[in-house]
């Protein structure tokens, strides 16, 4: 619903998405839906831990709206 927000490549990513399923683009605009976009990075604020013990880590952190704390856990916790 409305004109996109995007341009260059994510507008050309989002067009081929469109035109290739066609029938799910306009069941969502049949709901009247609006698209909408979260930022790919956020900053976390007042990050602070705690070792409780050898199995377990208390954490507190602030995110900013649309920010998810278990994409943040994720990013922690990921070991390559």
């Amino acid at each position: 619903k409305g004109e996109s927000e995007v341009s260059g490549q994510a507008q050309l990513i989002e067009q081929s998405i469109i035109n290739d399923a066609p029938e799910l683009a306009e069941g969502l605009v049949k709901l009247d839906l609006t698209a909408d976009r979260r930022a790919l990075r956020v900053m976390v604020k007042n990050l602070h831990w705690e070792i409780i013990n050898e199995s377990e880590l208390l954490l507190r952190f602030s995110l900013p709206s649309g920010g998810y704390a278990t994409s943040l856990l994720r990013e922690l916790l990921l070991i390559n």
